[in-house]
């Protein structure tokens, strides 16, 4: 009679899996999973911040200058918030206590449990921005100091900056800062690397969708540029209409292209047909001086010659030459 070889080698666990038999996995504490799987994903938005603006700002190609190419900052904090919105979806549901599983995750048995399954501890705040953005609905209009305000106690030693993003992370805890405490007297340290207008912009737009999630809604945060929050958003739907609608008095617009350029909106405008005569173009300067956008009529050709530029909030009509 043979004896069966114990298993623990090798072959032994070769023949068990040919032979179909499979160990039954090991019974695990469900919270205690539940703390690891919503820690890990705490941990992936946390450390991947500021990759993410790169990611939905700037071009698929390597530039020389990063900064002078980034898209529209009001479309990339409505992209990053919608994305923390869609990380808060895979890993909770709404119900799910946040503030228990950080509570686990800073006491010494969850250090361990974390440590020994190789994740690495992060706070979970953001996620908590997530869900709120995720399930927010407009009846409860919840203060948002009751939501985000608590995740700050646990970090009452710093103060300023420091507190945010100890707490939300470096790109999100400048967010939450203007949402509680209005703007900052001083621009998170990753300005230096995006420009610091287009972080304004992206402060701004950001603190705006935190205070009405609503706005996730691409067809709502498109319609108004929302610069740094000392001045007024523009009406970019209104401006351009009434843009169009003069210059067509003059000729057919063929193309129109619409951007952010500083504290206002660019628009570009193709007119098919003859060039502009001077009183044509200065007539139209006069018409579009008082309002708030950077508009440029450029040739058919777009050869970049010969354009002819008004900046309607600083030069007056008599210093543009056609």
């Amino acid at each position: 009679m043979a004896i069966e070889q114990e298993p623990g080698t090798l072959e032994a666990e070769v023949r068990r899996l040919r032979a179909g038999i499979v160990k039954p996995a090991p019974a695990a504490d469900p919270q205690e999973s539940e703390m690891l799987r919503i820690v890990w994903a705490a941990s992936q938005v946390w450390d991947n911040q500021l990759d993410r603006v790169d990611r939905f700002s700037l071009p698929l190609l390597p530039s020389v200058h990063p900064t002078a190419n980034r898209a529209s900052a009001a479309t990339t904090s409505r992209l990053f918030l919608d994305q923390l919105a869609s990380d808060y979806r895979r890993v909770g549901p709404p119900e799910l206590d946040l503030r228990e599983i950080e509570s686990k995750r800073n006491s010494h048995s969850g250090a361990a449990i974390l440590k020994r399954a190789g994740v690495v501890s992060r706070p979970v705040a953001p996620l908590a921005v997530g869900q709120y953005l995720a399930f927010y609905e407009r009846p409860l209009q919840r203060n948002l100091e009751s939501v985000f305000s608590p995740w700050l106690s646990s970090q009452q030693a710093l103060d300023g900056e420091l507190l945010y993003a100890a707490t939300f992370g470096d790109v999100l805890g400048p967010l939450v800062q203007v949402v509680l405490d209005f703007y900052p007297a001083e621009l998170p340290s990753w300005s230096d690397y995006v420009g610091d207008i287009w972080c304004e912009q992206f402060l701004a737009s950001g603190a705006r969708i935190l205070r009405d999630p609503m706005l996730l809604r691409p067809s709502q945060t498109e319609e108004l540029l929302v610069v740094n929050p000392r001045q007024a958003a523009v009406d970019v739907t209104a401006t351009l209409d009434h843009v169009l609608s003069l210059a067509a008095e003059l000729r057919p617009v063929e193309d129109v292209r619409v951007s952010e350029a500083w504290s206002k909106p660019k628009i570009d405008l193709i007119l098919s047909g003859a060039r502009l005569e001077e009183d044509e173009f200065r007539q139209f300067m006069a018409n579009v001086e008082d309002l708030p956008a950077d508009i440029t009529i450029l040739p058919t050709y777009l050869s970049g010659h010969g354009h002819l530029t008004a900046e309607t909030d600083i030069a007056e009509p008599g210093d543009l030459n056609p």
